[in-house]
């Protein structure tokens, strides 16, 4: 998930299928998706896929466990140093997030990344 390879992504999303990961213990959560969520270089491509896959693991995880998804919505704490373009895009893929619901730790989390710009 720290790896600088063109090929991270995919290899993520490829481990979170992997038998060891269990998207409901924490330690494995944040080993990977936090961990990909840090990676200035792979996550913060300018690729809107990988902010729309993380908006998702997101939800997924507030669905049953609000403090983990969070701590990983922090991935998005760097948005308003996209291009401008990108930017756009992850201001609307948050907002999105927020009108799915959620619990209110990842709600203020999302919500304070957007009030940053």
């Amino acid at each position: 998930a720290n790896s600088t390879n063109a090929d991270t992504f995919e290899n993520v999303k490829a481990l979170m299928k992997h038998p060891d990961f269990n998207i409901k213990n924490p330690n494995r959560v944040y080993s990977l998706l936090a961990r990909f969520g840090d990676n200035i270089s792979q996550f913060h491509q300018n690729k809107k896929e990988t902010y729309e896959w993380m908006a998702e693991q997101i939800y997924t995880l507030d669905q049953f466990n609000p403090q983990v998804a969070a701590r990983v919505s922090g991935s998005f704490e760097l948005w308003t140093k996209l291009p401008k373009n990108m930017q756009l895009e992850v201001k609307t893929i948050l907002k999105d997030l927020i009108a799915k619901g959620l619990s209110s730790n990842t709600h203020e989390i999302i919500s304070k990344t957007l009030e940053a710009q």
